[in-house]
């Protein structure tokens, strides 16, 4: 009886331990999303560097801009395009957003995966990654 008591005791303390070693998450992903420029640079069909930028706002606004640079005759241009919209986490897992932009259309981007430094998942059907 005795080993009873003993081992009752020590399956009281290890499970003492694993809990209050457990921790808790204070991993908030909108702080980790928001207020940084997440960018993105490629080249466009017709041969402009586009450099691809999203800022997501706490109070969930946000922007979108397109900054093109190109040459034609010798000379250097750039063309810059701001879109502005409001977002939200469309599940509770919070790994799928839309976009609600101002002239009312409205883009997804599922799989989202946010760390410190990159944001990556398919933004209207195209893979991304974003750094920032």
């Amino acid at each position: 009886m005795k080993t009873l008591n003993y081992v009752k005791v020590v399956l009281l303390l290890v499970l003492t331990i694993v809990i209050s070693s457990c921790e808790v998450d204070d991993y908030n992903i909108d702080e980790v999303l928001c207020d940084k420029y997440w960018t993105k640079t490629y080249y466009t069909n017709d041969g402009k560097f586009c450099t691809h930028e999203l800022i997501f706002y706490l109070d969930g606004g946000g922007k979108e801009t397109f900054i093109y640079q190109y040459r034609v005759n010798g000379n250097s241009y750039e063309d810059t395009d701001n879109y502005y919209f409001d977002w939200n986490w469309t599940d509770n897992r919070m790994n799928s957003l839309d976009l609600r932009y101002n002239s009312g259309t409205i883009l997804y981007f599922d799989d989202v995966v946010v760390s410190d430094h990159s944001l990556s998942g398919i933004f209207d059907g195209t893979e991304v990654i974003f750094r920032n």
